[in-house]
């Protein structure tokens, strides 16, 4: 039962769907400007707010010929059921009314939207006028300490006036002693006014919300947005929040596991149509490479996920290893191996790497997981249409096996010595696990033997790391170290690696 979002004519966009993950976390928000961050953010604040649509999308007042929403359209679906809205007026109506229940079958208490306008980076217009000065809750001065990596919000005030007929309290903040004099949030810098409204909300804000952050890094230094980052997971954790956070910074998405980041694409070939790409790893959310510094390597090989590039690491590091004939320049190459996310998304990527500046110095080839490769896939021929004229090219390659499969198949094989090596390192015993294991089929997809095997490892990969303080990629790395030899025979190491040596000439 998924929960989906079609945004339909609205602002850039003609058609984008976007599925809402099930999941509380802290999701990251990317694409290039203009994309439609805003308008998703906009239209994910409308499950619980009912006039997030008509502010959000404010039409001209003049004339109907700027603005218009007039074909606008965006439909809410879970459990069978859904709901549009569109422009009328000067509201948006839905259609049909009896089914707006479908708003609150997304699960969500209520939502936040922290946009990047003058209410999130301005103090506030009030003056302050006299009051009681009092220690702010220490939540808020935690927070601002660990947001900013010092203690001296440890001196964080609020100023309680009486504001208005109704007698109503206001709060600044002020920082500052009664003998050394107090300076007022008017005089804090942009970043940590921003910081302190984001700290308020999230303090008050009910479990189980929606909470939706625009240009989160604004005025922010990048150790700062990590600071962040951790913070918003915290809370996540603590008040089982969903945030997505929109988002340009580098320092954000490389943080961030693939799984988290969902990328907003523009499909080249239709105007105005885009995607969601995710699990998207931070190098193709980025479109560059620019981790490299100012140095790029020799030669860099674009892989499909974590786990390839561990397998193909281990590949071409034996086979220089093992073929004493092999070219001496093969054994100086300076490699990088880099994963960038599905078998299309990684061939497109490789395409577009060609017009960046580390690529007139660096050979880039693609490595594509076996699967891609298998004529008895069900949709083998329009795969191969598609990776051939790369392979005819020379510039992709099969990395022999479909890493999933073939580290769950040499487990399944393993013998006891093998076992017991897993055993002592991850302090999992893979036999118990596996007796244990059930598949259950999800979306009503056929239980292939490459479905079971990537559940059965995802499932195993949260269990070891549950017992072990080593991350998730460190484990995978491991476990294709020490599987290796029960993926690949001599032979299949000569077959798969030597050509993609070859092709650097």
């Amino acid at each position: 039962m998924g929960k989906l979002i079609t945004i339909k004519k609205t602002k850039g966009i003609e058609h984008l769907e976007f599925h809402v993950p099930s999941n509380p976390g802290v999701y990251l928000l990317v694409g290039a400007n203009g994309s439609g961050k805003t308008t998703v953010l906009t239209a994910l604040h409308r499950l619980c707010n009912a006039n997030a649509l008509r502010y959000g999308f404010k039409a001209s007042q003049k004339t109907r010929l700027v603005d218009s929403f007039k074909d606008a359209g965006i439909t809410y679906s879970t459990k069978g059921k859904s709901v549009t809205f569109a422009k009328r007026e000067q509201r948006w109506s839905p259609t049909p009314k009896n089914n707006c229940s479908v708003l609150n079958d997304f699960g969500f208490s209520d939502s936040v939207f922290i946009k990047a306008a003058d209410s999130r980076l301005s103090p506030r217009e009030e003056e302050i006028k006299k009051g009681n000065i009092e220690p702010a809750d220490d939540e808020v001065k935690n927070a601002m300490n660990m947001l900013f990596d010092t203690q001296r919000y440890d001196g964080l005030q609020r100023l309680k006036s009486v504001y208005g007929r109704g007698r109503a309290y206001i709060h600044f903040y002020v920082l500052g002693d009664s003998k050394q004099g107090y300076y007022s949030e008017k005089c804090f810098s942009t970043g940590s006014l921003a910081m302190l409204r984001l700290v308020e909300q999230l303090r008050h804000v009910a479990p189980g919300a929606l909470i939706l952050l625009d240009e989160a890094e604004l005025a922010l230094h990048p150790k700062v947005q990590l600071n962040l980052l951790q913070y918003l997971r915290d809370m996540a954790a603590k008040k089982n929040l969903t945030i997505f956070v929109s988002t340009h910074s580098p320092t954000m998405i490389r943080a961030t596991d693939a799984r988290n980041i969902m990328l907003i694409e523009k499909n080249p070939s239709k105007s105005g149509y885009y995607s969601i790409q995710t699990p998207c790893f931070p190098v193709y959310a980025l479109g560059l490479i620019d981790e490299m510094g100012n140095s790029a390597p020799d030669a860099i090989f674009c892989v499909e996920d974590i786990m390839a590039k561990y397998i193909l690491k281990e590949l071409l590091d034996r086979y220089l290893e093992m073929d004493t004939q092999a070219k001496p320049q093969w054994r100086r190459l300076e490699r990088r191996v880099i994963p960038i996310a599905g078998w299309k998304q990684t061939l497109e990527f490789m395409e577009r790497s060609s017009t960046l500046i580390f690529a007139k110095s660096s050979y880039v080839r693609a490595i594509l997981d076996h699967d891609v490769f298998d004529s008895s896939e069900k949709d083998a021929n329009d795969k191969k249409r598609i990776w051939e004229p790369y392979a005819t090219a020379k510039k992709a390659f099969d990395l022999g096996v479909t890493p999933e499969l073939a580290l769950i198949t040499a487990l399944d094989n393993a013998e006891r010595d093998i076992l017991e090596k897993v055993r002592s390192s991850f302090y999992v015993n893979y036999a118990d696990f596996s007796a244990s294991y059930k598949y259950t089929p999800k979306d009503n997809k056929p239980a292939i033997p490459r479905r079971i095997a990537k559940d059965k490892f995802r499932k195993l990969l949260d269990l070891i790391k549950s017992s072990t303080l080593k991350s998730e990629e460190n484990i995978i790395s491991q476990l294709v170290s020490l599987l290796f030899p029960l993926m690949y025979s001599e032979k299949d190491i000569r077959r798969f690696a030597k050509p993609i040596f070859g092709s650097l000439q």
